[in-house]
């Protein structure tokens, strides 16, 4: 049984835009977890700001 091309190229898409958001979601947390030590509080108005340009340029750049 041969697997159709189109299929197989989708769904290594898939798993390819699977892995950016883990990598992305991943690459929030850890800074979420360092603002502390930068004297940031993440549920401030200015850490909440932080967290957001964070999302937003990790978004612009996948």
């Amino acid at each position: 049984m041969r697997v159709d091309p189109d299929e197989q190229r989708k769904r290594r898409a898939e798993l390819s835009a699977e892995r950016r958001a883990r990598k992305r979601k991943e690459r929030i947390a850890i800074v979420r977890a360092h603002l502390p030590a930068l004297g940031i509080d993440p549920t401030s108005e200015s850490g909440q700001r932080v967290l957001q340009r964070l999302e937003y340029l990790e978004g612009e750049r996948n």
